[in-house]
């Protein structure tokens, strides 16, 4: 092995160990206030040194790349690449979470978006006035207006109410319905959980308080996840913005009642925000075990800073 391998291999190496250090650090200190920073992080970007690494190999060296291989499975896996092969051309239900930020470019561009997914149920957050008027443009007969969330459907709503996610500092609200589909009765709950921090323009007004805020907003984030796990009756999809991370500790009690609809369904990393430069997975459609998801979508849009995602399953 000439000094150029040797570099290179030691190289990998030390890109594989940072990856894993980084793992275990997420994995077992979750809790840590810099860590959930840490987490916030788009973790897409180190992936340019091992590109760099990938370059510099083909160019100099291609034998034996088995620390780069493991590198890139790594990355990917840490990234929180998911790779799902099903192909179904019939879609018996499709779903659809969208935060609209209030419709900050009008309503005919919005208009078009929400109209282009063609789905049979929206679960929308962050609605205006005009979208609760609106519904006619997508020809869906059922509407439940509560708030900031408005929930448009195909199928005749049963029930809706806004049901408070009380924690110790405040109240953040969620919607709850219940829709008659053809097989059965489904329920979906409607969320838009609070900020860990709000911005980089934040983080640099607040940085004296950094620690007791982030403290906090995880301490407020894991009591709405537990105060929403009542809620969670029969066949259900929770859908939204979660303003959190996959890798984030306030989703475990979640994970251990729901499964993630993009894992079961969907290929890439999944990203839904900031809609111009995608860099955050922060949108979850989640669905309980009676119900199958088949294929699950990010869909590209500026209509808002977040993108719309849609999930298709098998209807009960």
């Amino acid at each position: 092995m000439t000094t150029a391998e040797r570099i290179l291999v030691r190289c990998e190496q030390a890109f594989c160990l940072l990856i894993l250090f980084f793992w275990l650090l997420e994995r077992l200190l979750n809790g840590w206030w810099p860590v959930a920073i840490l987490i916030c992080l788009p973790h897409l970007p180190a992936g340019l040194p091992l590109l760099l690494l990938t370059y510099v190999r083909l160019r100099v060296a291609r034998r034996r790349p088995f620390w780069l291989l493991v590198g890139w499975l790594l990355w990917l896996g840490g990234s929180g690449f998911c790779l799902n092969w099903q192909i179904h051309s019939k879609v018996p239900l499709r779903l659809a979470s969208y935060n609209l930020e209030g419709c900050p470019h009008g309503e005919k561009e919005t208009a078009e978006t929400l109209r282009s997914l063609g789905a049979d149920l929206y679960a929308l957050q962050e609605v205006s006035a005009w979208t609760a008027r609106s519904p006619d443009f997508l020809q869906l007969k059922y509407l439940a207006n509560d708030g900031e969330f408005l929930f448009l459907s195909r199928y005749p709503i049963l029930k809706s109410s806004l049901v408070e996610l009380q924690t110790e500092r405040f109240s953040r609200p969620c919607q709850v319905v219940d829709v008659q589909l053809p097989g059965g009765k489904l329920r979906v709950i409607n969320v838009h959980l609070s900020l860990l921090v709000h911005g980089p323009q934040w983080l640099a007004a607040h940085r004296g308080e950094l620690k007791s805020h982030v403290t906090q907003a995880l301490s407020d984030r894991s009591g709405q996840i537990a105060r929403l796990l009542p809620l969670l009756q029969g066949p259900c999809v929770v859908a939204g913005d979660f303003n959190s991370q996959p890798r984030d500790h306030c989703l475990k009690g979640l994970e251990s009642r729901m499964r993630d609809s993009f894992r079961e369904g969907g290929l890439g990393w999944g990203l839904s925000f900031e809609s111009t430069l995608p860099a955050l997975r922060i949108d979850y459609i989640w669905h309980s075990p009676e119900l199958s998801c088949l294929n699950f979508e990010t869909t590209g849009s500026l209509s808002s800073d977040h993108m719309p995602i849609l999930a298709d399953f098998r209807d009960l």
